[in-house]
């Protein structure tokens, strides 16, 4: 199962220290926009499913915004927090495969910018990342970047009572 609100997520200290650096480029309100995100993998821990874990992109001038959401009583060595309202998330097409974005929420990227980038930064490893994100046809990207042009970042939906 995917990422849905009020699940919570692990970002350990190893996945963080081995976290990739890697630029997003947009255009918004017609000016250039770029700013470079930390790649990292989280651990969903609220669920038992195979689909448990998946990428984050933390905008990394944001990282330490990002450390003062720790859930407080949680062990100093792991990092959970809750998705909710201050993440975006991404997905491959029919909802599955979502990725998170951490990042000022007033850029507005659409989802295709941050696999165009993935592709970029590793060449001939970006097959098995951006498959990894939930793209199984990446011979195809420009195809596929021309379907989700214009798909924004999602943002998780309050818990309903």
């Amino acid at each position: 199962m995917v990422v849905q609100t009020g699940d919570i997520i692990q970002i350990t200290p190893e996945s963080l220290a081995a976290a990739t650096s890697q630029d997003v480029e947009w255009v918004q309100k017609f000016k250039n926009k770029k700013e470079t995100y930390l790649k990292c993998t989280y651990e969903n821990t609220t669920t038992q499913d195979d689909e448990k874990s998946g990428t984050m992109f933390i905008e990394k001038a944001k990282l330490e915004n990002l450390k003062t959401l720790k859930l407080k009583g949680k062990a100093d060595f792991s990092f959970e927090i809750k998705a909710e309202d201050v993440f975006l998330y991404g997905q491959a097409k029919g909802g599955t495969k979502r990725w998170i974005v951490f990042h000022d929420k007033s850029y507005k990227p659409f989802q295709h910018r941050f696999v165009d980038s993935t592709i970029k930064k590793f060449g001939d490893k970006a097959t098995n990342i951006v498959s990894e994100m939930g793209y199984k046809d990446v011979g195809k990207l420009s195809d596929m970047a021309e379907r989700f042009a214009g798909d924004p970042l999602r943002e998780f939906k309050a818990a309903t009572e």
